[in-house]
């Protein structure tokens, strides 16, 4: 079996995932489910492919007093600003323990998955946004990616290793491990932007998956559900279509037991129908 070793830049792939779902406008995925995640990653093993291991590069956020007290700290800050933050704070603090606890359990049940490593970052406030949200960069991920590439190519513990980043930044771990005989390829969704060619020329292959394809049998169940959910609001006893010449048709599922008139060609007249019974002559 050929070895393979993931390398995703979790900020960056996940930005192509929400490109994806917007573009499509089709949410059949959740990427804060780690299930979910897995199952993506899978989609883009080959047959003959065996995962050696997912390194998962991102920051655990902050907590909501953490930030608070970094942006009181911060000197480049006006104190009108700083006003407009606490504000901000004060109407959004739920929001924010929220997003805090669902990322932090986020990646800790990464972690716990099989053949998944964190690799955590810095995250650091850098200033405020327009709105007073907090502006954050991260920190040492791109340095971790790249010993890392580095590691498993000179170790030749992989015979290929899988990107999922479109940062130019990692071009020189690229470039060790084309240098060491390693396959690289960057992972890439459909729908999403494509690689930029600076950073292809440090590539053998773009491996693209599609989202509706890894999650077909999701959108099959989808379809099943409407389709059930139509037939029990159609009513089975009158249904309506239109012929040829546009007129609307009642086709009423009883139908009468009353013969119908019939006509004379001759005279295009209707003969009532004769219901008596004949009398035999004498």
């Amino acid at each position: 079996m050929v070895k393979v070793a993931f390398f995703v830049d979790w900020e960056n792939f996940k930005q192509d995932i929400y490109t994806v779902q917007k573009v499509t406008r089709n949410r059949i995925m959740n990427f804060h489910d780690p299930e979910d995640m897995i199952k993506l990653f899978s989609g883009f093993v080959e047959e003959d492919e065996k995962i050696l291991r997912i390194f998962f590069y991102s920051s655990y956020p902050l907590r909501p007093k953490n930030m608070f007290d970094a942006i009181m700290e911060r000197k480049n800050l006006t104190q009108n600003q700083k006003n407009k933050f606490k504000k901000y704070f004060a109407e959004n603090e739920k929001d924010l323990k929220n997003f805090y606890d669902e990322t932090s359990s986020f990646f800790d049940d990464l972690a716990g998955a099989d053949y998944i490593s964190i690799r955590a970052g810095e995250l650091k406030v850098n200033g405020l946004h327009e709105d007073a949200s907090p502006i954050f960069v991260q920190k040492q991920v791109d340095m971790l990616m790249g010993l890392d590439i580095a590691h498993v190519s000179y170790r030749k513990h992989v015979d290929k290793v899988i990107i999922f980043s479109k940062d130019t930044d990692i071009r020189p771990a690229l470039q060790t491990a084309q240098n060491n005989g390693i396959f690289t390829i960057i992972g890439n969704l459909e729908n999403s932007y494509q690689p930029p060619d600076a950073l292809k020329r440090y590539t053998d292959h773009v491996r693209t998956r599609s989202i509706k394809e890894i999650f077909s049998d999701r959108i099959k169940t989808n379809n099943n559900s409407k389709k059930n959910n139509q037939k029990k609001k159609s009513n089975p006893k009158n249904k309506v279509r239109k012929n040829n010449n546009n007129e609307k048709l009642i086709a009423k599922t009883k139908t009468s037991n009353n013969k119908s008139n019939k006509v004379d060609p001759k005279n295009n007249r209707k003969k009532p129908q004769n219901n008596r019974k004949k009398v035999k002559e004498a």
